[in-house]
């Protein structure tokens, strides 16, 4: 899924005048508890969008944020569906709240091309954390740890996956997954 900027940063260009460190408070605190699902985010909002100089109900606050971050890469959906057509299973494992994570699968259409989700929110731990790995490899278990394959752009989580014993690699571009894929993977069947 692409980002088309960060929140804070179209709220600024929509002209509202945030503070930035207020937003930054929010994202490194209160709301890592909702990615965790130990918090609810239409709970915690609202005393949020005050500091933000939203206008708007927490609807349409939701609404503009998880609008702005729901394009979806054409290649890699394409991508997807080639691999499942060969038998290979592949799901999203995000760092997410259980609203935008049920955005993305249900209105965005993840749903359509994935074999399933593992979020945070629902997993009770972040990516970048053993537990997180422990998990959900419970539903994978007896297959091999070195037969699954992470692909993300945040180095922490592909850290978490490798000292787990998860093959990961860092996603950069669609041009460098293929390169990446061809060169370690395709041949190899993981």
């Amino acid at each position: 899924v692409k980002h088309n900027g960060y929140f804070s940063q179209r709220l600024l260009d929509q002209g509202y005048k945030i503070d930035l460190q207020k937003v930054a408070d929010f994202f490194s605190g209160e709301f890592l508890e909702c990615e965790t699902g130990k918090k609810d985010l239409r709970e915690v909002l609202p005393k949020w969008i005050k500091q933000w100089d939203w206008h708007g109900n927490i609807d349409n606050l939701l609404k503009f944020w998880f609008e702005g971050e729901s394009e979806t890469d054409s290649n890699v959906v394409e991508n997807i569906k080639s691999l499942r057509l060969t038998g290979i299973k592949c799901y999203l494992v995000t760092n997410n709240e259980k609203y935008r994570t049920e955005y993305l699968w249900n209105f965005v259409g993840l749903k359509n091309f994935l074999d399933g989700l593992y979020s945070s929110c629902y997993v009770g731990y972040l990516k970048h954390q053993e537990e997180f790995w422990e998990e959900i490899y419970k539903n994978f278990s007896p297959i091999p740890k070195q037969s699954i394959l992470l692909w993300d752009d945040d180095l922490k989580n592909i850290e978490a996956a490798r000292q787990f014993g998860i093959n990961a690699e860092f996603y950069t571009t669609f041009e460098n997954y293929e390169k990446v894929m061809k060169q370690k993977y395709v041949n190899n069947r993981i």
